[in-house]
């Protein structure tokens, strides 16, 4: 079986796509004092940097970075497999997914699920399709202006 080129790159998505949901996973799967101890290692990073930001700003950054990455690679395996109404699809799988993990944290020692952080990452899905969008837009708008210039030579 052959795969087009844009198939190929919808499938590498749809691989990336899969492990960021498993690390996801992992990472809600940590006891309170894991998670917190990786999030004063990486606090302690940016203060090294000498910029102060609290414990709180770093999570729910991480929240929504990880979800405007997976809704990106979501948008990106749907596009470029044509699923129609893709732009509504890849938000709607990642809050999802992000439904799924709060209540997976509630199972999780020290851990809660939090409808805020559902809200979190579902903006952060909704923002990584704005994304995906908006370079896509670009994309277009550049290779239109290329085969103008083509096409006038």
């Amino acid at each position: 079986m052959v795969l087009k080129q844009n198939k190929k790159f919808a499938l590498v998505s749809l691989v990336l796509a899969v492990i960021l949901m498993c690390v996801i996973f992992y990472l809600s799967n940590q006891p309170a004092e894991d998670s917190t101890q990786l999030s004063d290692s990486v606090l302690s990073k940016i203060e090294f940097l000498g910029i102060s930001v609290s414990e709180l700003f770093i999570r729910k950054t991480a929240h929504v970075c990880e979800y405007i990455l997976l809704a990106f690679l979501l948008s990106n395996t749907f596009y470029n497999f044509s699923v129609k109404h893709w732009y509504l699809f890849s938000p709607f799988i990642a809050s999802l997914y992000a439904c799924s993990d709060e209540i997976h944290q509630l199972f999780i020692p020290g851990r809660s699920g939090e409808v805020l952080d559902v809200i979190i990452d579902t903006s952060g899905a909704i923002l990584g399709v704005l994304i995906y969008l908006s370079l896509l837009k670009i994309i277009k708008s550049v290779r239109r202006r290329k085969n103008v210039r083509n096409s006038s030579v």
